[in-house]
């Protein structure tokens, strides 16, 4: 069994008066950020103007339904305000390709 430290990792070893303790100092304490987990869609659920934000440079944008027909395509950079209000009520996939990685969001549309 193992408990953890921030940075220490306390272990046990067997059950009895004889079990043995040991303490090892960890390398690392945090898993490394990526660009999937820092990309965030503001405000969703959405009314008219859509902001990706977490990324750097630029993207393209793929916004489409359920059935996956794309409704709106587009290139964008960090933070730019996107047009929304012609999308009907509803949820919709967005696809953010950068020049790194493709990372799709649940958006809500009100």
């Amino acid at each position: 069994m193992k408990r953890q430290h921030p940075k220490w990792v306390l272990a046990f070893y067997g059950l009895n008066k004889s079990s043995i303790f040991k303490l090892k100092k960890m390398t690392s304490t945090t898993a490394p950020t990526t660009l999937k987990s820092m990309i965030r869609l503001q405000p969703n659920p959405v009314t008219n103007f859509l902001q990706i934000a977490g990324f750097e440079g630029t993207a393209s944008i793929l916004i489409s339904d359920f059935n996956c027909i794309p409704l709106l395509k587009k290139q964008i950079t960090a933070d730019e305000n996107i047009a929304v209000d012609k999308l009907k009520k509803g949820v919709y996939i967005v696809k953010i390709i950068t020049a790194t990685e493709t990372i799709e969001r649940k958006l809500v549309k009100e």
